[in-house]
């Protein structure tokens, strides 16, 4: 029962984050567990007042995610088949990528000045790696030049494998720096494949911090002693210098 409960608080859970309140998600998976409801029982259940129920409902009816039916002049709520969450998700990324270069053009307008901001913490850590991904998926160039550490491997286990294998999806190839040291680990993250080259510096140029350059994009990554910090920057300008930068030091890292 104890199992049963926690499933249902993580689909909860999981639901909001998706995009429905906490009342709309509990109907939801109580349609999905029975069938063919009235709003009484539906209230009965959950211990809500039914003219909020029936509300509840109606806004899921419109995204079509329940569906009503009468019998014997009484009506009956069910909840439509879960792929209808996948198409609603699906219609709604199709709209963005419509008028996203509309909505970036927007933005590039409104950011002339570079953008600079500070990170704390993994789970902001996170959100910067993906954004390079989120960023590179809408782009032709999927170039991206990195710098790392395996500090940051160690401090996201888990996390960086599975970005790298939607990394490998989206095709994005990785120009990578490691230090020298590195080529002895055997890390299936820092070898060559069909999207990453890696290159290493000689072990008197050592360093202990990761950077990432993707299309107007840099980051950089301080693991030092065990605290997790980054610092962003947005522009052109100053994404090209790093660029260079780095273009320099690949040319003359070893192979």
């Amino acid at each position: 029962m104890l199992s049963i409960f926690m499933t249902l608080n993580n689909l909860t859970q999981n639901l909001i984050e998706y995009g429905l309140n906490e009342r709309e998600a509990s109907i939801y998976l109580y349609l999905l567990s029975n069938k063919d409801q009235t709003v009484f029982q539906v209230a009965k259940h959950l211990t809500l007042p039914r003219t909020t129920v029936y509300s509840d409902l109606e806004r899921l009816k419109k995204r079509d995610l329940v569906g009503i039916f009468k019998k014997n002049q009484v009506a009956y709520w069910y909840a439509e088949n879960p792929r209808r969450l996948i198409k609603e998700a699906e219609l709604k990324t199709n709209i963005i990528k419509e008028i996203f270069p509309e909505l970036e053009s927007l933005l590039q307008k409104n950011t002339l000045q570079p953008e600079i901001r500070f990170y704390e913490g993994k789970d902001a850590i996170k959100d910067v790696i993906s954004l390079f991904y989120d960023i590179l998926e809408t782009k032709t160039d999927r170039n991206l030049y990195t710098i790392s550490h395996p500090e940051l491997l160690e401090n996201f286990p888990k996390y960086l494998p599975n970005v790298l294998n939607r990394k490998n999806k989206l095709k994005i190839f990785t120009h990578l720096i490691a230090p020298e040291f590195v080529k002895d680990l055997n890390l299936p993250a820092y070898t060559n494949d069909e999207y990453r080259e890696v290159r290493f510096l000689p072990n008197q140029f050592l360093f202990n911090s990761t950077m990432i350059i993707a299309d107007d994009h840099v980051a950089l990554f301080s693991l030092k002693d065990g605290n997790i910090y980054a610092v962003t920057i947005t522009s052109s300008t100053f994404s090209n210098m790093f660029k260079q930068i780095f273009l320099f030091v690949w040319s003359a890292a070893i192979r």
